[in-house]
This record gives structure tokens, C-alpha cells and sequence, in this order.
């Protein structure tokens, strides 16, 4: 325990509910954890205090008065001082599209109530783990977090990733045959990438060595074949199909 301690001690976590019990509830376990814990009953208030603070995380309920877990996700989001801070919701809603609306407006993960402190414990340490702030630490090296559709979050190996189609504020991650959520927006994603990585389009970053095939769709129209199960087809701008031969070995 001192040894677990050690690792979460100076991190800061953020609630914010408006149940005055869970707040003091959740502030005495996982100030036990090691974390200095600031708790908001009012979310009109949370940009200003979200600043203030500083938190390394957010633990942000969905479903209060006035101003719900939205908005003040949407809020924390748009600012560009807090819109890499992760956030936690905690929520009463189960529904698959009430967490798909969560992870779209950029929520990192999603708790539903009632939950297991023990589960609770366990999410925040992870989110920390691969936080990009906290203590500054970038994502794992050659991986992708994602998102399943009960809401756990998983890391996908680089190698296993064919390509990342962008959308607004986050992405999709797709591997031989299937397609995974993401919160990194596809600038994020560019960045993180290792080698063997090329952004060829505007709303796509590809795995080379997952390319199976090249040619002109049309003479201003280069497309690439990917080696994947629907052998996706993706437009490559034209200034970039020189530069995207030459890395991939294509004549």
C-alpha cells in the first residue's frame, strides 16, 4: 500500500456531483489512495475551479441540476487550458448511446452507478497511467487508446492498426477487421505514431506496411488498397503521392 501510495501521492482529482454524500464519500477513499481530492457541488462553477486547481483528472457526474455533465464536458473541452485534462463520468445512464454521446464529446471513460469502489480505484489509476498531462508523461509508446462499446477502454499495439479515419474532435481506430472509438483527435494520433506511420489525407493516417496495393482512380484521384478484411480503399493527396511511394517501395 505505501509503495501505491507513493505513485498516486500530489495527484489531484476533481469531483464534481451534486450529491453532497457521494462527494464526501468518494473524497475519503481516494484521499486514502494517496490523491488530494477537491470536490464541486456546483458544475456553473467548473471551468473557473477546473483552472484553479489544476486536476490531473475529472470525476464528473452526467445527470445534475441547471448545468449537466455535458455541458461541462463540452466546456472543459473547448477551453484549450483544460481540454487535454481527463474526464471520468459517473452516471445513473447505462445506455450504450448515452456513452457513445459521452465519448464523442471527448470523455475518456464512463462509470455507471452504482459502481464498485474497488472498479472506481482501478479506472482512475489507469487513466492516469496513460494520461498525456498529469505529470506529463505522453501515451504509451506505439499504441492507440480506444474504446469498446461497454465502455472500457483498451490500448491498441500500433502494429495491429491499419489506419485512423478523423471525425471532429476524436477518431477511429481500425484494425484488420474491426473499428474502434478514440478521443485523440487525428493531429494527436499523427503525433503519437511511430515510424511507419504516414498522414496521406487530411482525415487519414495510414500503416504503410499495411498498404497492399496503389493506383490512379482517376487522373487527379490517387487511392490506396489496404491489406485489411474489407480491403478498404483511401484517397491520398496529391501532393503527397511521391512522398508516399517512396516510403512504401511503390513505382
Amino acid at each position: 500500500m505505501a509503495g501505491e501510495q507513493q505513485k498516486t501521492s500530489g495527484r489531484k482529482l476533481l469531483i464534481i456531483d451534486d450529491s453532497i454524500d457521494l462527494l464526501k464519500g468518494l473524497r475519503m477513499v481516494l484521499s486514502k489512495e494517496g490523491y488530494l481530492v477537491e470536490t464541486l457541488s456546483k458544475p456553473a462553477m467548473a471551468l473557473d475551479v477546473v483552472k484553479n486547481f489544476e486536476p490531473c483528472l475529472v470525476i464528473l457526474d452526467v445527470m445534475m441540476p441547471e448545468v449537466d455533465g455535458w455541458q461541462v464536458l463540452r466546456t472543459i473541452r473547448s477551453n484549450s487550458g483544460t481540454a487535454r485534462i481527463p474526464v471520468l463520468m459517473l452516471t445513473a445512464k447505462g445506455a450504450s448511446e448515452a456513452k457513445i454521446t459521452g465519448f464523442t464529446l471527448g470523455a475518456d471513460d464512463y462509470l455507471v452507478k452504482p459502481f464498485d469502489i474497488s472498479e472506481l480505484k482501478c479506472r482512475v489509476a489507469a487513466l492516469l497511467r496513460r494520461s498525456v498531462v498529469g505529470d506529463g508523461q505522453p501515451l504509451p509508446e506505439c499504441s492507440f487508446p480506444v474504446f469498446l462499446g461497454s465502455g472500457e477502454s483498451l490500448l491498441i499495439p500500433s502494429e495491429d492498426v491499419y489506419f485512423i479515419a478523423g471525425a471532429k474532435n476524436y477518431t477511429f481506430v481500425h484494425t484488420y477487421d474491426k473499428k474502434y472509438l478514440s478521443r485523440l483527435t487525428l493531429s494527436e494520433a499523427v503525433a503519437a505514431a511511430p515510424a511507419g506511420f504516414m498522414r496521406v489525407h487530411r482525415s487519414y493516417l495510414v500503416n504503410i506496411g499495411r498498404i497492399a496495393s496503389g493506383k490512379w482512380a482517376s487522373s487527379s484521384l490517387y487511392k490506396i488498397g489496404l491489406s485489411d478484411a474489407a480491403g478498404t480503399q483511401i484517397p491520398v493527396s496529391r501532393r503527397l503521392v511521391t512522398e508516399l511511394k517512396t516510403k512504401a517501395g511503390m513505382r
